[in-house]
């Protein structure tokens, strides 16, 4: 297999049949690209069957690359695969979503013409997620991009992302405290932020869309909870550590937010308790809440980064610390992450041989 121009890069964890219908779609976009690729799924320690699915499709498809990361974290398996990763450009989607079969080439077009260093696509959820009472704030929510003008700048989704890879030259990579298994959410738009801090350019491209297919359990209200308070952790998190936003009545600030979003709750008694799901009202107040809470809890620890860092600070230290004193060949040093360091050459070693 010739040396890939792309890699397509996918976490998946516990998702085995959705996975399976990602990977048919992905083939067939494969195929129709134009410029070689490579598929590296990376599976952070699954137990419903996706190692065995994996095994299959890997001795079905030359073009796919599987790895394990047995660490907790979505942002840890995206690190593993960026690593391991040989393309010029590098494409991100989710194990729950299918891309269109002209995907690939319209969504790496930007950045092979130059015109682009990364491209922010689009996001639309399943037919059997539609709901009439589903409002353009709730799907937002769901990472749907659907109600949005398509000519606006917005956020990369990792669902519907690409970099080039001269790219991570300045941003080396994704936080492992954010993303699911950390903080549960946003590690795409962290490192969104810090792509744009960077002052690479970025296209939005929210016509080029993938089809989200989320299980009916993420339009409950448990699950808009769940993602209220993942959202304001991670809004407390870079307020604190990336934005070095220092407020001056924290508890104040959680208590106000407190109150509001009770008298809200009153206000709209009748509805709120019948409403199928949490009300679009309640969403930016009950983020808010949880925002203000989360920062409480953040305002105790040091800063992980510089204002606007585009790496953070125990990263540089390690760094600094490996180039100033390089390890004895004798001394005693603790083994190595096999699902970070050893994996990635053995993979690496794996293709040497394979192409």
């Amino acid at each position: 297999m010739n040396d890939p121009e792309i890699s397509i890069i996918i976490c998946t964890r516990n998702r085995a049949d959705r996975l399976r219908a990602t990977l048919t779609a992905l083939r067939a976009a494969i195929s129709a690209s134009p410029a070689p690729c490579e598929l590296v799924v990376v599976d952070n320690g699954s137990a419903d069957g996706t190692g065995r699915l994996l095994q299959r499709a890997r001795s079905e498809d030359p073009h796919l690359f599987a790895l394990a990361c047995s660490e907790p974290g979505k942002s840890r398996s995206l690190n593993l695969a960026l690593a391991a990763a040989r393309g010029r450009v590098l494409l991100f989607t989710d194990d729950d979503v299918i891309p269109p079969a002209d995907w690939i080439e319209r969504m790496c077009e930007p950045i092979f013409t130059g015109t682009a260093d990364a491209v922010a696509g689009g996001i639309r959820l399943a037919p059997s997620l539609h709901r009439p009472w589903l409002t353009a704030a709730q799907r937002s929510w769901l990472a749907s991009t659907e109600d949005l003008p398509k000519n606006i700048d917005h956020p990369m989704i990792g669902a519907n992302m690409a970099i080039g890879r001269h790219v991570l030259q300045r941003v080396p990579g994704f936080d492992p405290e954010v993303g699911p298994g950390a903080l549960g959410h946003a590690e795409d738009t962290l490192f969104w932020l810090q792509v744009r801090e960077a002052g690479f350019r970025i296209a939005t491209r929210l016509d080029i869309e993938t089809v989200h297919h989320l299980g009916p359990e993420r339009l409950s209200r448990k699950a808009f909870m769940r993602q209220a308070r993942k959202r304001g952790e991670f809004a407390a998190y870079v307020e604190w550590h990336w934005e070095h936003f220092r407020r001056r009545w924290p508890r104040l600030a959680f208590l106000r937010a407190a109150w509001q979003l009770a008298f809200l709750r009153v206000r709209h008694f009748p509805t709120w308790i019948a409403a199928p799901t949490m009300p679009a009202w309640e969403l930016e107040p009950m983020e808010k809440y949880h925002a203000r809470r989360c920062y409480l809890q953040e305002l105790r620890r040091p800063a992980n980064y510089e204002h606007h860092g585009l790496v953070r600070r125990d990263t540089c230290r390690l760094a600094d610390t490996a180039r100033a004193e390089p390890p004895a060949a004798s001394s005693s040093l603790p083994a190595p992450d096999r699902t970070v360091s050893t994996a990635v050459r053995e993979v690496q070693s794996e293709r040497r041989v394979e192409c």
